[in-house]
């Protein structure tokens, strides 16, 4: 899931953040140039972020199309020159508010602040119906059923605020059930199964709260760490809830939460860098990806006739690296290749033949081999170390371990490296059978590899019937 918020820093503006994931410490989302702080309040499973940004004068409602994104302003209803937008759902619907300020831009006027509903952050917003005598209002949260959830009161600021659920944007607003003893409330977010979160307050206390369902009374949440004072703020559909605790009540800090469910106990999200009082409001359903596991490699068989990386082969689309050769693209002589083969040898050693050491440009450049690799030598294949007695350009190299290749096609045939006719793979090779296998061969490669290393003739035997009847 993502996760938005906004902090204050020291001198008392706010700033809207990100949080990737629960894990990870918040980024900062872009504020213009020209703008003091800004919040971000709500978040959609396609990273769209909603929030409000202020310079000296006013605030305005605005989207973040991406958290990276420069925000564009929402637009406000006509002579309405302020406003925040709330909650995203995942239609591209937002929720929010807009208001008119009074000469010493404190509260808003009582009469002009309304709750309203953006189809699309590019048109004007619709005012959600209220009844008369109710003058003041925000709307919170929006889910992908078009539930609105939020609060309005009679008498403006200072008054009690009565928690409202808009089961659609043209229906009269529903009043939410309280939490014995307490007053007024915020219901703030609500997710697709209809679960609404938010806070239930009296003179003394704000304490974070949850309704099953706009029906029922709210129950209280968990707190960190006894800190009854808090609020959630959103709720994903997957049931995960954010919000914060107060840990100072005297300079009414906050810490931001989140709760895996309405059963745990909450968990502190990371702060950033010199914050101190940090609010998280928004959280999207996506889960965290689950980290793909790093296959276990398949360990490389051993052989005994293959050549090392860079030795060119030529193919009917040229002449072409061993190691890159394609089987998709790269053919031999009209033939179809069916695998390239990769292994390394117990032998201690390669032979080397050195340019023109067969004959006049045969090689036509140093080529080296497993010494049980077949070449073509008077007409006959013959296994490479048979011809270091006789050719003084053929020699021992020592073999470091580096991994080792061959061509396979359909049937047993020949290559040219550098002018050297050499066998390819043979298809009765147990190297071959193991490579045309379908299935995980990493217990197979195992078992082969130690019955050879150990010299076991009866499990390397084993190997080879299992192989051969495909067993």
């Amino acid at each position: 899931m993502s996760i938005v918020g906004e902090g204050y820093n020291s001198i008392g503006y706010s700033l809207p953040f990100y949080w990737a994931n629960a894990n990870e410490k918040p980024t900062t989302l872009i504020i213009p140039d020209g703008y003091i702080s800004g919040t971000a309040s709500g978040i959609n499973n396609s990273q769209q972020i909603v929030g409000s940004i202020s310079n000296d004068t006013n605030e305005y409602p605005v989207i973040w199309t991406t958290p990276n994104a420069i925000p564009t302003k929402i637009p406000l209803l006509d002579g309405y020159v302020s406003g925040r937008a709330n909650g995203i759902n995942n239609l591209g619907q937002i929720v929010g508010y807009n208001y008119r300020l009074t000469v010493d831009n404190e509260f808003p006027d009582i009469s002009t602040s309304i709750p309203v509903v953006w189809e699309n952050s590019n048109d004007k917003p619709t005012p959600l119906p209220l009844f008369d005598e109710h003058v003041f209002g925000f709307a919170n949260g929006i889910n992908d059923s078009g539930k609105i959830v939020g609060f309005s009161n009679i008498g403006g600021p200072g008054y009690d605020w009565f928690p409202f659920i808009w089961t659609t944007s043209t229906a009269m607003p529903i009043q939410l059930q309280l939490l014995d003893g307490y007053t007024y409330s915020s219901p703030n977010g609500i997710n697709n199964s209809g679960q609404i979160v938010g806070y239930n307050a009296n003179n003394t206390d704000v304490i974070q709260t949850y309704w099953a369902d706009y029906n029922e009374k709210p129950i209280i949440l968990l707190s960190l760490d006894g800190n009854i004072n808090g609020a959630a703020n959103g709720i994903n559909n997957l049931g995960q809830i954010v919000g914060y605790n107060i840990i100072d009540n005297d300079n009414y800090f906050f810490v931001p939460l989140i709760w895996g469910d309405i059963n745990t106990t909450p968990t502190p999200l990371q702060l950033p860098e010199g914050y101190t009082s940090v609010n998280a409001y928004g959280i999207s359903d996506i889960p965290e990806p689950t980290p793909t596991p790093t296959p276990t490699p398949i360990p490389i068989p051993i052989s005994n006739i293959c050549f090392p990386s860079g030795t060119p082969v030529r193919t009917d689309q040229g002449i072409i690296n061993i190691e890159q050769i394609d089987p998709q693209i790269h053919t031999i002589a009209s033939k179809n290749i069916l695998c390239i083969t990769r292994t390394t040898t117990l032998d201690t050693y390669l032979i080397s033949f050195e340019k023109n050491s067969l004959g006049r440009n045969v090689p036509c450049q140093k080529t080296l081999m497993t010494k049980d690799h077949k070449i073509m030598f008077k007409g006959r294949l013959v296994p490479a170390y048979r011809l270091l007695s006789f050719f003084d350009k053929v020699k021992k190299v020592k073999y470091t371990g580096e991994t080792l290749y061959n061509v396979l096609l359909k049937d047993h045939g020949t290559i040219n490296v550098n002018n050297l006719v050499c066998e390819t793979l043979n298809p009765d090779n147990i190297i071959a059978k193991l490579y045309m296998r379908n299935e995980n061969i990493t217990s197979l490669v195992i078992e082969l590899n130690a019955s050879l290393k150990n010299k076991d003739v009866v499990s390397y035997k084993n190997v080879v019937h299992r192989l051969t009847h495909n067993l």
